[in-house]
C-alpha cells in the first residue's frame, strides 16, 4: 500500500479567518485556519488561499509532503492598505502593539523598536515576518528591534497564558541514576512560579544552597547553569519541565555534574505544587531500622520526628507547611519547614555531619497513599565516635511508620512490655519491663532489672522519654509513639553503647 502523508495550514491574522479566510490543496474543497487534510499522496502539493475584502491574498505555496508525517505552514493575510509610515504591523491574538514616536514614513536601513504587550490572560508567544512569505519566527522577545526594509511586515502573537494554573510553591527532590549519594542528590526548594511563567528558588546540593531564577518558555521548557568551585564539584546544569498540561501541574527535569571527575545525571527530579488541603494536624514518625541492605553497625534503634502540618486555605493552598522536628537513632537532631503538595507529599532533605551526609526521601501525611515512600539516611565514616565504619540506610515504606497525633489521644494502648536491647556490642544484652500508662501518660514499673524515674509520653506531641537509674548511673533515652502501629520506639545512646527501645502491648 503506497504511504501517505498529511498537510495542517494556519492562517494568521485571527481577524483575517474572522473575515473569511481559508485554504484548500490542489484545489480541492476550502479549509478554516489550523485544520488538516490526510490521506495526501507523497509529493509536493498546491496550497491556495480564498478572496477576501479588505486583505490581499496570499501568494499560492509548494508544499512537500512526506509519508506517515504531518506537514506544516503558516500564512499571513496582509490589509490591502499599506500604513502610511511603510510598515505593516499585525497582531494575531489579545494583545497591542507599542512603539515611540517615529516619522510619517520609516527610512529603510535605520533602526527601529517595537514592544508587544499582552491584555490580561494572554502572553506573548513571538515576532512573525519579513519581507515576501512564507514568513518566519523572527523573535521570542516582546522587546523587539529591527531594521526597516521595503515590504516589512511585522506580527505580534499572543496566546492564552497557560501558566495562569501552575502558580505557586514547588518543592522537590533530584537523585542520580546510579543511586543516592551526598554529591549527587538533593533538593529544589520553594520555587515560586509567577503568573507568566517567571521562578525563582534554590537548588540544595552539597551542602550549598544555590539561587536559580529565569522563565519558563510556553513549552514550559526553561535552564539555569550554576557555577560552583572545583572544591564543591563543580559546575551544574538545571533543566526543568513545567508540566502544563497536568492538573495540578508538576515539575519535572535532570540535573547535570560532576563527582570527582566523573560525569553524573540527575534523571528523577520531581517537584509537586502546594495545593494541600489535608486539615491541621500533628503526626509522629518512628524510622526504624534498615534490615535490607545497611552493615550490621548501623544503629539498630528508632529515629523519631514530630510533624506538625499547617493546613493552607481556599485561597491560599500554599500555605499548607509542614514543620518536622526529630533525631536519627545516632543522636543526630535534624529540623525541616517545607509545603506540603498536592497529594500530601513532603520531601524529607537533612544535610548532616559537615556535608558529608545525607537524609533524603519523600513521606506522605495522606496515610492511605505509601506509593513513593522512601527515606536514605547516609552517615559517614569518620575516626571518633559511634559507627566509625559509617553506613548508608535505605528505608522501605514498611520501615517509616506515620501516625496521626492528637493532642491528647482519647486513648493509647495498654502498655506492658518496654524493652531496651544492645545494638552495638553485640552482646544481645537485653532488658524486659513490665510498665503500665497512667492516665498522665507516664510509665509506671511493674517489673523490671533496673528502676525506671521520669518515664513518660507527652500527650502533647507523642515523643517518649525514658530514664533508666538515678544520678551517675542514668541514662535517658528518646523516641516516640506511634498510635496506627500500637507501638512506640527510639533509642539510647553513651559515648561507647548505643541501645534500642521498644515499648508495646
Amino acid at each position: 500500500m503506497a504511504q501517505t502523508g498529511s498537510l495542517q495550514v494556519t492562517i494568521s491574522p485571527a481577524s483575517a479567518i474572522t473575515d473569511g479566510a481559508k485554504w484548500q490543496v490542489d484545489g480541492g474543497s476550502f479549509q478554516n485556519g489550523g485544520a488538516t487534510v490526510t490521506n495526501l499522496s507523497v509529493a509536493n502539493h498546491t496550497v491556495s488561499f480564498s478572496i477576501i475584502s479588505g486583505w490581499t491574498t496570499p501568494a499560492n505555496q509548494s508544499v512537500s509532503v512526506s509519508g506517515n508525517s504531518t506537514a506544516t505552514t503558516t500564512v499571513l493575510y496582509i490589509p490591502s492598505t499599506t500604513p502610511s509610515d511603510g510598515l505593516i504591523l499585525l497582531t494575531n491574538g489579545y494583545g497591542i502593539i507599542q512603539h515611540g514616536p517615529w516619522p510619517q514614513s520609516l527610512v529603510n536601513g535605520k533602526n527601529y523598536r517595537v514592544t508587544a504587550v499582552p491584555n490580561v490572560k494572554n502572553v506573548f508567544s513571538n515576532w512573525m515576518g519579513g519581507t515576501t512569505q512564507p514568513y518566519s519566527v523572527l523573535s521570542q522577545s516582546a522587546n523587539y528591534a529591527f531594521t526597516m526594509q521595503s515590504n516589512l511586515l511585522l506580527e505580534a502573537n499572543f496566546v492564552t497564558n497557560p501558566f495562569i494554573p501552575a502558580t505557586g510553591i514547588y518543592n522537590g527532590l533530584f537523585t542520580s541514576t546510579n543511586g543516592v549519594t551526598e554529591q549527587t542528590a538533593g533538593m529544589l526548594k520553594g520555587l515560586t512560579i509567577g503568573l507568566r511563567g517567571t521562578y525563582s528558588g534554590t537548588l540544595i546540593i552539597n551542602g550549598g544552597s544555590h539561587a536559580i531564577s529565569g522563565a519558563f518558555n510556553l513549552a514550559g521548557q526553561a535552564t539555569n547553569h550554576i557555577s560552583r568551585p572545583p572544591g564543591q564539584g563543580g559546575a551544574l546544569l538545571l533543566e526543568m519541565t513545567l508540566n502544563l498540561n497536568e492538573s495540578p501541574p508538576q515539575v519535572t527535569g535532570m540535573v547535570f555534574g560532576t563527582n570527582q571527575g566523573v560525569a553524573w545525571v540527575a534523571t528523577n527530579l520531581l517537584a509537586d505544587l502546594a495545593t494541600n488541603t489535608l486539615p491541621s494536624a500533628q503526626y509522629t514518625i518512628l524510622i526504624l531500622p534498615d534490615t535490607n541492605t545497611a552493615s550490621a553497625k548501623s544503629p539498630g534503634g528508632a529515629g523519631y520526628a514530630l510533624i506538625t502540618n499547617y493546613a493552607g486555605t481556599t485561597r491560599n493552598p500554599g500555605a499548607a507547611t509542614a514543620r518536622i522536628t526529630g533525631a536519627l537513632a545516632d543522636g543526630t537532631a535534624f529540623n525541616q519547614s517545607v509545603t506540603v503538595s498536592q497529594d500530601g507529599y513532603v520531601p524529607i532533605y537533612a544535610n548532616l555531619y559537615a556535608s558529608k551526609g545525607l537524609l533524603l526521601g519523600w513521606i506522605n501525611l495522606d496515610l492511605t497513599n505509601t506509593t513513593g515512600v522512601g527515606i536514605t539516611w547516609i552517615h559517614p565514616a569518620r575516626t571518633t565516635g559511634l559507627y566509625q565504619n559509617g553506613f548508608t540506610n535505605v528505608l522501605l515504606t514498611n520501615q517509616i511508620l506515620l501516625s496521626p497525633w492528637t493532642n491528647s489521644p482519647t486513648s493509647i494502648f495498654a502498655a506492658t512490655n518496654l524493652s531496651i536491647l544492645d545494638t552495638i556490642n553485640d552482646t544481645n544484652a537485653l532488658m524486659d519491663f513490665t510498665v503500665t500508662i497512667s492516665n498522665n501518660f507516664k510509665l509506671g514499673e511493674v517489673s523490671g532489672p533496673a528502676p525506671l524515674s521520669g518515664c513518660c509520653i507527652n500527650p502533647k506531641t507523642g515523643l517518649l522519654k525514658v530514664t533508666i537509674g538515678s544520678g551517675a548511673n542514668k541514662l535517658t533515652g528518646c523516641g516516640a509513639i506511634s498510635l496506627n502501629q500500637t507501638n512506640g520506639a527510639g533509642y539510647f545512646l553513651t559515648k561507647t553503647n548505643a541501645q534500642a527501645i521498644k515499648l508495646g502491648p
